[in-house]
């Protein structure tokens, strides 16, 4: 049980972290300009992103489904 609390605890708080975005470099993308993704993905420069912005990121940009395949 000790273990589960343990494990537990680094999942919420590893998980809490998060990076200031000053950067966003788009690659392979031929289709769609940098600047439609950051609207469509809701990405602004200087905000701090957490592991569960990341993942709203990839749905809102799934959502348009103008990609196959998208890294963070």
């Amino acid at each position: 049980m000790f273990k589960f609390y343990i494990s537990l605890f680094f999942l919420i708080f590893l998980n809490l972290s998060a990076e200031i975005i000053q950067q966003i470099e788009v690659k392979g993308n031929k289709r769609i300009s940098e600047e439609t993704i950051k609207v469509y993905g809701e990405i602004n420069l200087g905000e701090e992103y957490s592991s569960f912005k990341l993942n709203d990121v990839l749905k809102n940009l799934y959502k348009t489904e103008f990609f196959e395949d998208i890294k963070l």
